[in-house]
């Protein structure tokens, strides 16, 4: 691997990060009860970071709901404590 790969690489590990970062702290957001639902837009590694927060087990007692974007290039995601889905779904 030359260095340009190697920096584009590590950029992209920075990224997918970063958008783990905002999707944690916005399960934490609504764990708390600060907030019933906290949208996150303009992801770009919408799926890879689902898969990792799948993987990390657990119930969240959230529910984490991707919008996927037409152009299939992202997504939104949505989380929303599980007692405000049922007051909505009323």
């Amino acid at each position: 691997m030359d260095n340009e790969e190697q920096s584009a690489r590590q950029v992209t590990e920075r990224h997918l990060e970063r958008e783990y970062g905002e999707i944690e702290a916005a399960i934490a957001l609504v764990r708390s009860g600060r907030a019933s639902v906290v949208s996150i837009s303009g992801l770009h590694f919408g799926e890879a970071v689902l898969r990792r927060i799948h993987s990390a087990g657990g119930d969240w007692g959230v529910s984490i709901d991707p919008q996927w974007w037409p152009d299939d290039q992202g997504c939104d995601i949505v989380v929303r404590a599980r007692d405000a889905e049922r007051r909505t779904a009323r």
